[in-house]
């Protein structure tokens, strides 16, 4: 055995498995495994000294090992509209609340006493617009109808005074009494004619009083929306990431409050190296681990590759999606991740001292003799 042929440097195991165009080497070294009992004695001469080593097929499992960033599908910064002093503090960073939440809140003690007016007005204009619909119109109506049924006996009066008058049976005196008495009391159904018509629905006394409550809705509003600058909420179920603000802390408008992301909507984005592309595939498991190994690993799912590989870095992104009780919610937290891209259970592990350098070949030491063998 020429034993510069097993000199080798490097001591790094490589794997023999099955794979589609190595068949033939894999039914050769079966046959040659069965031989010698499932085991194989190979023989090194590296560093000079003749050596043996036995091996036996073993589960081999071939993964990406690499670090990603645990991330939020929606993140989002609060900022100041208004200026002030900071009041209130209401959650520390990294806890979850719901939707209108209140996170902190801005001094506003300038603008209740103006808030309190507006709301007064508005109140008062929808109170005389509710009384004017509910009790005046109702009013109105029921005056016009009296003043109408007034009005048709007075002008029945006066008629059945003119035939009289003609007849000789009344004087002029008394024809002009009911002629007045008619006169007056159609003027009067006519003002209350016209009071109602104001009153009901598109009149101008209703049409007015309407506007005048919406006005002072308006205003109300507007101030109330003012004022709501000052409590600031979170948009949607969040996290509050950061908080560059404090308690008594003056800001001013476009001062960044805080940094909130969407709550429970963790995913982790990583670039692999363009050789891992043909390997992977959507619903592929990846196994994340945060911390050292006394933290228990979570199972998630490849759920986007991006198809477009950076000629700058020679890499592609991919997005891992977690289960939805997956315990940590963080925005850029390093993760480390393990995809299984092949595996086997009956793989040759060999040495790379015990391979004969150039060749896919090895000394296998069987009843005395060491023979040199392809895999």
């Amino acid at each position: 055995m020429d034993r510069k042929e097993t000199a080798f440097n490097s001591i790094n195991p490589l794997k023999w498995a099955p794979k589609t165009k190595g068949r033939k080497a894999f039914i050769v070294l079966i046959l040659l495994s069965c031989v010698v009992f499932a085991t194989l004695k190979l023989v090194s001469g590296a560093m000079g000294a003749e050596e043996t080593l036995s091996v036996k097929p073993q589960k081999y499992e071939e993964k990406i090992v690499a670090t990603g960033l645990l991330q939020l599908e929606k993140e989002t910064e609060l900022v100041a509209e208004v200026s002030g002093i900071v009041k209130n503090i209401e959650i520390d960073d990294g806890i979850s609340v719901s939707a209108g939440a209140v996170i902190l809140s801005i001094d506003s003690s300038d603008l209740e006493y103006e808030l309190k007016q507006k709301e007064s007005a508005y109140l008062d204009e929808k109170g005389q617009y509710e009384n004017l619909v509910n009790y005046e119109y109702q009013a109105a109506a029921e005056d016009l109808k009296r003043f109408d049924t007034a009005r048709k006996k007075a002008e029945a009066d006066w008629k059945a005074a003119e035939l009289l008058y003609q007849e000789g049976a009344i004087s002029g005196s008394e024809r002009m009494t009911a002629k007045s008495a008619y006169d007056s009391s159609a003027a009067e159904w006519k003002k209350a004619s016209l009071k109602a018509e104001s009153l009901r629905e598109g009149g101008s006394l209703r049409s007015s009083a309407y506007s005048q409550m919406m006005n002072a809705q308006s205003a109300y509003e507007s101030k109330l929306e003012e004022k709501n600058k000052y409590t600031i909420t979170a948009p949607w179920d969040a996290i509050l990431l950061k908080t560059y603000v404090k308690e008594q802390q003056s800001i001013d408008p476009g001062d960044i409050l805080a940094d909130i992301g969407e709550a429970g909507s963790s995913y982790v984005a990583m670039e692999l190296d363009e050789k891992y592309f043909p390997y992977l595939f959507k619903g592929m498991k990846a196994e994340i681990k945060l911390g050292d190994s006394r933290l228990s690993a979570t199972e998630g799912t490849i759920t986007v590759i991006s198809p477009k590989i950076n000629e700058n870095t020679g890499t592609f992104s991919i997005e891992i999606g977690l289960p939805e009780d997956f315990p940590f919610q963080a925005s850029d937290l390093t993760v480390n991740l393990e995809i299984l891209i092949s595996e086997d259970a009956n793989a040759i592990l060999i040495p790379q001292q015990y391979l004969i350098a150039g060749e896919h070949s090895v000394y296998i030491y069987a009843d005395g003799k060491a023979m040199k063998k392809k895999i």
